[in-house]
């Protein structure tokens, strides 16, 4: 195909062209490299969704099966839905910092928003962002979320709402979910967020200082 063009076969039979910025090759070649916390990209109702490696199935050397928690699905949704055991070739592991497919804080146009990654090209970082949206931001006004901060009651962190990364409290922690209570959204009570999502308010001042300096 020409170049920045792949062409994708359709289990559903047939072939279509992608441009290559939003293909992300699938398949983890060693299973044993996973660790059980690792953030997965996996599929979902013929989407691709995050989710956590909790455990594997088979031969201890070689695991057969993944055993994983989506961690973008509704928060109120049962285990058995938000549960699922995958093939090492249907997943694909998302290492920590600027990488294809973790989320990132944007500090852009004055305000910070929630953005996944995508891809990098000469042009800069192609992102996703809030509604399915796509952008071209410079890697300097990008912060890469980590995936799992240790994050205790009373702790400030930034919390996505609405597109926005907005100033909170933590109140408590369960699972794969953090809490926190966020003002001037108009509510009263604490909202959630998985964590990949959450960023620790002190990397995000930090971040949003570096985007905002004047460059020499």
């Amino acid at each position: 195909k020409e170049t920045g063009v792949i062409a994708v076969y359709d289990l559903g039979g047939g072939t279509f062209d992608v441009a290559a910025h939003f293909v992300i090759a699938a398949g983890v070649a060693d299973v044993a490299k996973l660790k059980v916390g690792q953030m997965v990209l996996a599929e979902w109702a013929s989407s691709l969704k995050h989710a956590v490696v909790e455990g594997f199935e088979g031969p201890a050397e070689k695991p057969e099966r993944v055993r994983i928690r989506y961690i973008d699905l509704p928060e109120s949704w049962p285990d058995e839905k938000v549960l699922a055991t995958r093939s090492p070739r249907e997943l694909t592991a998302i290492n920590e910092g600027m990488s294809p497919g973790n989320f990132a804080l944007a500090r852009d146009e004055g305000r910070d928003a929630l953005v996944m990654l995508v891809a990098l090209t000469p042009q800069g970082w192609l992102v996703q962002r809030f509604g399915g949206r796509v952008a071209l931001l410079p890697a300097t006004v990008l912060v890469a979320i980590p995936h799992a901060p240790k994050l205790r009651k009373g702790d400030k962190v930034r919390m996505p709402w609405v597109g926005m990364m907005m100033p909170g409290t933590v109140t408590r922690t369960r699972g794969t979910w953090v809490y926190a209570k966020v003002e001037g959204i108009g509510q009263k009570d604490p909202i959630s967020a998985p964590i990949g999502h959450v960023v620790p308010e002190a990397l995000a001042i930090a971040g949003v200082k570096a985007a905002t300096e004047e460059k020499p």
